[in-house]
């Protein structure tokens, strides 16, 4: 998330940070998926039993450059969002 940014990275940890859970949660577990079939991060244990693509929302850096330069955490909150509506619909 601090490299899609490219800004002030303690703003964006600190907005994350604040986050409620179920939108960290999200976050984590969704950008965590690598996209290969059997394939998961040595410390990942949340995403075992997960089905489906890992999903690349392509304009999450603008998302996070623009609105995120202006309001970190509502950027953040936007996202979760878009990782939740997307996996929703899979």
């Amino acid at each position: 998330i601090v490299l899609m940014a490219q800004g002030d990275s303690a703003s964006i940890l600190a907005s994350f940070e604040a986050l409620p859970a179920e939108d960290k949660n999200v976050l984590c577990e969704e950008m965590a998926v690598t996209g290969c079939k059997n394939q998961q991060y040595r410390c990942d244990a949340s995403a075992s039993g997960r089905e489906g693509p890992s999903l690349l929302i392509y304009y999450a850096p603008a998302l996070m450059q623009k609105v995120g330069a202006v309001d970190a955490g509502g950027a953040l909150e936007v996202l979760a969002e878009v990782y939740r509506q997307a996996r929703d619909l899979w």
